[in-house]
């Protein structure tokens, strides 16, 4: 088959959907199902050389946005002018597409982030969640706004939709109309680099990074969808002698919607209480992960929750929502909390802190299922549901 791909979310830092396409676009470079493959990003088509080029240098930690692009993203920073650069965004790469659509209708255009571009032939989108209908409130309200407008629409003239989890799949059943056969699951997996380190690995990373010898980490954008006003407040409860002992530490960028978060976290930022590391390189987070006493991920909503599965393949345990696709990310390995329940949060960093033998079960039970998660599985599920179909593209 001929594959087309938007690859408009690699970009440095990536998000998690932009490890998804990476990861994904990556194992079909190199799969003889696929006959060819190109790329769309910014105003350029892209050809399977240049992708791994690309991707290369993502994974190197490099800048890669085009001039107008990286003006434009900027500019969407800006509350009075961010509806003008978003639609200028859309607007230059749907005309781009435009321009090279009948070139390519016979390609299988895979969208990997929702909104389907208007090309002329098969359309596959993939759905990561449906988190701006469930709970909007999380999210900056253009965005929402923009969703609830374009996703119908892509779902509407989708030819197969993809999503990240039984739960995503289920949710896209209820909210739209689509049924088992239209819908496949290609689950994220976790890379290979994604294992225990060594502790002189674990200590050259605390020592760069000024981090304590025993610590909580959470890793994830700070915004409200990830509940860091819950992880605060349990963490808050914990003894003094247990939060002297392991401070809480943040790895991420700042995302949207912080000034509530910010009132809390500042006061433990000044007291040393928490650690706040920013955004890290992703060579850093393997050594991060096997560093931490344990990883805290309590989110409000996730299509999956790629970060707990990355904590469980460097054997750290895990305190996790009990909600949404949270329990097939962890497969029942993990101390599971209510993310409603400031006390339920902080009572399962106790249980994990305190008690050495259940923290070594979920370790061990978190390796285990890391062993059957990787990413050329689910790219054989992805290769797999592309090449069933068969509307004009060569197949």
């Amino acid at each position: 088959m001929k594959l087309l791909v938007n690859l408009s979310s690699l970009n440095h830092p990536l998000t998690g959907i932009g490890e998804y396409t990476l990861n994904l676009v990556r194992e079909m470079l190199d799969d003889d199902q696929v006959q060819d493959i190109k790329g769309i990003r910014s105003s350029k088509y892209l050809d399977r050389h240049q992708i791994s080029v690309l991707i290369a240098a993502l994974e190197q930690g490099h800048q890669t946005d085009q001039p107008l692009t990286a003006y434009l993203k900027k500019m969407s920073r800006l509350k009075l002018i961010a509806r003008i650069a978003r639609k200028a965004i859309n607007a230059y790469r749907e005309i781009s597409f435009r321009f090279y659509r009948n070139m390519l209708k016979n390609y299988i255009y895979w969208e990997p982030n929702y909104i389907c571009l208007n090309h002329q032939g098969v359309c596959v989108p993939t759905v990561h969640d449906l988190s701006h209908l469930i709970c909007p409130q999380f999210h900056p309200k253009a965005r929402v706004k923009y969703l609830k407008a374009e996703l119908p629409r892509t779902l509407a003239r989708a030819k197969h939709v993809i999503v990240v989890s039984q739960y995503t799949k289920q949710s896209v059943m209820e909210h739209f109309d689509l049924v088992d056969q239209q819908i496949t699951v290609v689950p994220p997996s976790v890379k290979s680099e994604y294992y225990p380190r060594s502790a002189s690995e674990c200590a050259q990373l605390k020592k760069r990074l000024g981090l304590p010898e025993n610590f909580l980490l959470f890793v994830g954008t700070l915004e409200p969808r990830k509940n860091l006003q819950g992880l605060l407040l349990a963490y808050k409860l914990l003894s003094t002698e247990l939060k002297n002992q392991y401070p809480l530490v943040l790895s991420g960028k700042k995302g949207w919607l912080l000034e509530e978060i910010e009132k809390i976290l500042q006061p433990m930022l000044d007291s040393g209480e928490v650690i706040w590391l920013g955004y890290l390189n992703s060579k850093d987070l393997p050594a991060l992960y096997s560093s931490a006493t344990a990883f805290t991920y309590v989110s409000h909503f996730e299509g999956f929750g790629m970060p707990i599965a990355e904590a469980m393949a460097c054997g750290t345990a895990v305190i996790a929502s009990d909600n949404t696709a949270m329990k097939e990310a962890s497969g029942g390995a993990v101390c599971t909390v209510s993310p409603h329940s400031v006390g339920s949060i902080a009572q399962g960093m106790r249980k994990i802190l305190l008690d050495s033998e259940y923290r070594i079960e979920c370790e061990t039970k978190g390796l285990e299922i890391s062993k059957n998660r990787s990413w050329k599985v689910s790219k054989q599920l992805l290769v797999n549901a592309l090449s069933n179909l068969n509307n004009g593209a060569q197949i």
